[in-house]
């Protein structure tokens, strides 16, 4: 018998997609207040990101897009939310995802992060929807004065798990984006 396992980098549904870009472009015209983007790690800074990727999950390859804002409640602490979508394959999946994020932004040129986050995972099926818990740490490389590219390491893991059902109940991943503050 195959066993589901935990997907690999979760993307959203084009429902949490357009929600999440509805979020993104609410936030962009709040911010267009301000004469010039802040620094993206400054207190009362905005910022988007948008992916696109492959994962693995129930035995299946699978497209992921995703869409994330972030609000940073002081220098350096973001608030965040991601919807991801995958799709290509039966079940679709789709994920929502708060997190909190801290940088260091004391550090010269590379600005270490790390952070913790829950998410809530939906299937189009008879799947049970689930809740998987986890962490992530990693770099940012600003680039420009509201931009920073980001590599880091992400360990998830599923709650609730029943290894009779699941394959793995845990993962660890690789994660690669870019933070642009608005």
């Amino acid at each position: 018998m195959n066993k589901p396992i935990l997907p690999a980098i979760a993307v959203p549904s084009v429902r949490w997609i357009v929600f999440a870009a509805s979020l993104l472009i609410a936030g962009a015209a709040c911010y267009t207040a301000k004469v010039h983007a802040a620094e993206p790690f400054n207190r009362g800074t905005v910022s988007g990101s948008l992916f696109i990727g492959s994962g693995h999950a129930l035995d299946q390859t699978y497209t992921t897009l995703g869409v994330g804002l972030g609000y940073m409640v002081s220098d350096g602490l973001m608030a965040g939310v991601t919807g991801e979508a995958w799709f290509g394959n039966d079940p679709s999946i789709y994920k929502l995802t708060p997190e909190l994020r801290y940088t260091f932004t004391k550090v010269e040129r590379v600005k270490p992060y790390v952070g913790v986050f829950v998410s809530r995972m939906f299937f189009s099926n008879t799947f049970d929807d689930r809740n998987t818990y986890g962490g992530r740490a990693g770099i940012y490389l600003p680039f420009s004065s509201n931009a920073a590219a980001n590599l880091g390491v992400v360990y998830e893991k599923l709650s609730d798990c029943d290894e009779a059902t699941y394959r793995s109940c845990s993962q660890t991943y690789p994660e690669v984006g870019v933070l642009v503050s608005f």
